[in-house]
């Protein structure tokens, strides 16, 4: 794949290379598993039917699903999401959403031109 292609949905190509033992084909497997993932719409969801704790559980897993994938600009957007959660505060989150969104959707219309 392309060093474009990475920079442009923000992955951290020599993490992802660290995390996959050098495997591109392995992580590009895994990413493509990616659209498939309900997080985010848990998320989504959690946050429009103001559930903090759901929100906070979907937030949690997206960082951790990011971090694994070295999708940096989505973990790094989502950080402070879940510490808004952690500490109850869904407002804070829910006007945090609409960018963590943007970087998402520019992430998955990336995976569906593998």
């Amino acid at each position: 794949m392309k060093a474009e292609f990475y920079h442009t949905l923000h992955i951290d190509y020599q993490d992802a290379m660290h995390r996959f033992f050098n495997n591109e084909s392995l992580f590009l497997d895994m990413l493509k598993l990616f659209p498939g993932d309900p997080t985010f719409n848990e998320l989504e969801k959690a946050l429009s039917d103001n559930d903090v704790e759901a929100a906070f559980m979907a937030a949690h897993t997206l960082k951790s699903v990011s971090a694994n994938l070295s999708l940096k600009r989505l973990y790094e957007l989502n950080f402070p999401l879940v510490e808004d959660l952690r500490s109850g505060d869904l407002k804070a989150a829910q006007k945090r959403f609409p960018e963590l969104k943007k970087e998402y959707h520019l992430i998955i219309n990336g995976i569906h031109q593998i």
